[in-house]
């Protein structure tokens, strides 16, 4: 079975199926997928599947610099 990511409308990306869900799916996170199925700590299930393109590549910016006058918390 053919995997389609959650947002398929909007960015058109999928992972043809490979002779199998495990497979498939094996496939899809070495082309850098994210796929999620279990369950929230709230305790809701919950499955994501997220393209890469979803994903995006957003990381934390770097630490800022010193300030003059700033003290150490600890």
């Amino acid at each position: 079975m053919n995997l389609y990511c959650d947002n398929y409308a909007t960015c058109n990306e999928l992972v043809w199926d490979q002779g199998g869900q495990g497979q498939t799916e094996a496939v899809a996170r070495v082309k850098g997928w994210h796929l999620f199925d279990g369950v929230t700590m709230g305790g809701a299930r919950h499955v994501a599947k997220l393209g890469p393109k979803c994903v995006g590549t957003s990381r934390r910016e770097a630490v800022p610099e010193v300030l003059a006058g700033q003290e150490e918390l600890f």
